[in-house]
Parts: C-alpha cells; structure tokens; sequence
C-alpha cells in the first residue's frame, strides 16, 4: 500500500458535512470525503471521548492521525473514504456545525466550563478551525485496503466480529441490512428490540439475525 501524508485544516474538513438519516451516508470536505464507507462502523463514541477530541484541537494538541483511501472519482463524486478517524472527525465536525451540542471541558480554575462553538471567543474559533488534521493518503488494492483497516483499529475502539465482517464482506446489499438492523432509531430496534441484547449499533442486531438465519437454514460453523 502507498501512504503519503498531507494536513488538513479543519475548517477545510467541515465544508459540506452532512448527515443523512436515511441512508447513514455521511461526507465532509466539500462533498469530498466519504466519512462513513460501507465497511465502517456507526458513531460510538459517548460523551466523555467526544469531549476529548474537542478539548483536544481547542488546546492545539496533537491528534492521532487520520487514514484517507484515495479511490479517485467515484458515482458520488467523493474522491477519499475514512479508513481511521470517522469518529473524531464526527466528533469534531458536529461541534463545528450542530449549535445544539455542547461538550464539557477543564476549566483553568479548576472544574468544568460547558461550550458550544458559537459561544466560543472568535479567537478560540478561530483556533479551531485552522486546527491541522494529519492524514496519511492510502492507495491500494481493496484487499490492502480491509487488511489495513483492521490493522490499524486494534489499539482503538475494539472491534466486534460482525465489525470485521461488514469490513470484509462490505457490498450494498450489506449497507441496506445495516440501516434496518444497526440504527437505534431504525424500525427493528423499536419494534424488536426488547428480543435483542447488544448495542445495536455495534452490529449486535444484526449479527444475531444472520445468526437465526443461519440456524434456519441449518448452516453452522466456528465464525457463526
């Protein structure tokens, strides 16, 4: 795999982010990043991670560095796809762009200060936005590409199995199946959920419907 590195500011990374509920589909960049491609997970981290992002570029600490996949121009007009950092780059685009989330940071005297960023100083927002992102620009064979992906995800959020399925078997079919079966506000999970144990979004969900399926259909195996 080729790796070259580049930095992006991150009133850069902000332009155009969206979210669709419909679809999960999520892009920054001026449309041109694919935040959330087929094999990656949902939003998962809780307030206290987020928070930490964000203290994190306010103070101009260093960030762990992001992994981009160049896959040139696709249908959709996205040139790169997150293959490390959806969830700090959500973390810090939804501060930038969502007025309503606050998060909790230090004080300088001590105890807690709660901050949206309209209510920033124009210099802390200022600050925020020319805050530097360093990303490593991957290019590869597909295959590379999911080898990488978990790879690079064992020191972070760990992994569940149907995670490192959806990574390695990512198609559309499987993207339909994620937006009924891992979403807490999806159909399944409010009609069916009291049936299913797990965090839905961490593909519980849907990982114990393949599972019933499969005992359905009398499939077994050590990976079922």
């Amino acid at each position: 795999m080729k790796i070259n590195m580049m930095k992006l500011k991150v009133r850069d990374l902000v332009q155009g982010y969206s979210e669709d509920d419909a679809t999960s589909k999520v892009v920054a960049w001026g449309g041109n990043l694919d935040v959330r491609p087929e094999y990656q997970r949902e939003y998962v981290y809780d307030d206290q991670k987020r928070d930490s992002v964000i203290n994190t570029v306010l103070h101009g600490f260093p960030l762990n560095i992001m992994y981009f996949v160049d896959r040139g121009e696709d249908a959709e007009g996205a040139r790169y796809e997150v293959l490390d950092g959806q969830q700090r780059i959500i973390s810090i685009c939804r501060f930038k762009t969502v007025s309503a989330i606050s998060v909790k940071l230090p004080a300088p005297t001590g105890g807690y200060n709660i901050v949206n960023f309209p209510n920033l100083f124009d210099e802390q927002q200022d600050a925020f936005l020319d805050y530097e992102l360093q990303v490593y620009i991957c290019e590869g064979t597909e295959q590379e590409k999911i080898e990488w992906f978990e790879v690079i995800n064992i020191a972070g959020e760990k992994l569940e199995k149907q995670e490192i399925r959806n990574a390695v078997l990512h198609s559309a079919w499987l993207t339909d199946a994620k937006s009924a079966f891992s979403r807490r506000n999806g159909a399944v999970n409010k009609k069916y959920g009291k049936y299913f144990a797990g965090d839905v979004i961490r593909q519980k969900y849907l990982e114990t419907a393949f599972r019933w399926h499969a005992d359905a259909e009398g499939i077994q195996g050590k990976d079922i």
